[in-house]
């Protein structure tokens, strides 16, 4: 935007400054060379988050009813800006809007029209840690920006020809027409669903913690484990998350708690310790303890809560101390038996995120804690075709899991994406560093289909 900015007024910039902003220009576009640079170097590391799809944004995405749709009224409001004469800064707004589209948005502009790539999923094919990383996402905000600001300078033009031909009158009765329109749309359901593609409604909800739930937090020591913890994309990610992570924010504690693309493997360890807590509590309490948490914080609100109730029979507040972990443990991956890989038996390439599991076993006879601290090991999961083909394969990150009591067992997820064309595979997994080489029991049959921006699969393994 700012680069279009300056070009459009080039002709009331002497030399002199043009020069000295575009040289403003590239200093502060520098800035991102560092974030970048520790992206590119830390590719191991970004393949323990949650893989995010290569795709942005589709161009359908924009049309009325569409995930991304700006409305009825606001696209003919910004079409009138695009077309209306003597706008402010109309060519750095259509040119900004135009490159974010372009950049981040793939698929058919129009029905039956020509498909297009996105240049994001050319690059994100090639530079493997932008499929990791949220902050590329904003691109599509920037469609979304133009697209505003050019309904306003459509929504200003309609104003000012109302007004010269009826005068003032006119002008605030067309403004109200439109401020109208804007809010039938948002607010009467069947219009939301035609413009947005859903329905919001206004509801009024207690922010603030219950004051029991502060206490236990600020009386806590060491590291959190916040109860419930669920990893799943709706339930822990947009529900549990945001709360446990502001909370430990506040009181300045460490905590288990991740949210949504920042979510490595480790938190989805503390979840499985999470559902042990409640069905086999004494194993649960033991490595809880033995990972590391020094405070169990039950959140009562939360649905769910209850199953962990028993945990905290008779204590005034929501918080239960840890035992100090067994003295004596072992870290050896080696006392980790691999007993077997399972995929599942069908998968959809619209499903943007899908696992295979390692079930492993301890051989310690004292409680098993992952090595500190804790580390991706690099892994090689290969697809090889039932009939002729290419085997596939690709390098991903596994972590081991964060403590096991003895003989316990528990099971290492292994991502399955970017998953290979439509047909028949057996799947083999390796991981040389423990000198595993694993083979799926059963085949993987891959359907065909187009990678969607937004659905999941549900919880990982």
């Amino acid at each position: 935007f700012l680069l279009a900015c300056i070009l459009s007024g080039r002709a009331r910039l002497d030399g002199r400054r043009l020069g000295l902003l575009l040289v403003a220009l590239v200093v502060a576009s520098s800035a991102l060379a560092p974030v970048a640079l520790t992206y590119a170097e830390g590719q191991s590391e970004w393949r323990l988050f949650w893989r995010r799809p290569a795709s942005l944004l589709r161009f359908a995405d924009l049309w009325p009813g569409g995930s991304a749709g700006v409305g009825i009224v606001p696209l003919c409001l910004a079409l009138a800006g695009a077309l209306a004469p003597r706008v402010p800064l109309r060519a750095p707004l259509l040119a900004g809007t135009l490159a974010c589209l372009l950049v981040c948005a793939g698929g058919r502009p129009w029905p039956g029209g020509p498909k297009l790539p996105a240049i994001y999923s050319l690059l994100a094919a090639r530079l493997e840690f932008l499929s990791y990383v949220r902050a590329p996402a904003a691109l599509s905000a920037g469609v979304v920006l133009g697209l505003s600001l050019l309904a306003a300078a459509g929504a200003n033009w309609v104003i000012e020809a109302a007004g010269r031909r009826g005068g003032s009158k006119a002008a605030r009765a067309a403004a109200a027409v439109l401020l109208g329109a804007a809010a039938l749309e948002i607010f009467w359901p069947p219009l939301a669903t035609l413009g947005y593609g859903r329905a919001l409604r206004p509801v009024v909800k207690r922010l603030a913690p219950p004051a029991g739930e502060l206490s236990a937090y600020a009386g806590s020591r060491g590291p959190v484990l916040d109860l419930p913890f669920d990893d799943d994309a709706r339930r822990g990610m947009l529900r549990e998350m945001p709360h446990y992570v502001l909370l430990a924010a506040y009181h300045g504690r460490p905590a288990a708690a991740c949210y949504n693309s920042y979510k490595p493997a480790t938190a989805q360890n503390a979840a499985r310790i999470a559902r042990r807590l409640a069905r086999e509590p004494e194993r649960g309490l033991l490595e809880a303890a033995a990972a590391g948490y020094t405070t169990l914080v039950l959140h009562r609100d939360m649905p769910g809560a209850e199953r962990y109730a028993h945990l905290f029979e008779g204590k005034a507040l929501a918080a239960r101390r840890l035992e100090q972990p067994p003295a004596d443990t072992a870290s050896d991956p080696s006392l980790l038996a691999a007993e077997s890989f399972e995929v599942p038996p069908l998968v959809r390439p619209r499903v943007s995120a899908w696992f295979g599991r390692i079930r492993v076993a301890s051989r310690s006879e004292l409680p098993w804690v992952a090595p500190r601290p804790p580390r991706p090991l690099g892994a090689y999961v290969r697809f090889l075709p039932a009939g002729r083909g290419q085997a596939r394969s690709s390098e991903r990150a596994l972590m081991l899991p964060l403590a096991l009591a003895p003989g316990g067992r528990d099971e290492i997820p292994v991502p399955l994406v970017p998953l290979p064309p439509p047909g028949r595979y057996t799947v083999e997994v390796e991981v040389p560093e423990l000198g595993w080489l694993l083979r799926s029991a059963f085949p993987l049959i891959v359907q065909g289909g187009t990678p969607s921006r937004l659905r999941f699969p549900g919880r990982a393994p």
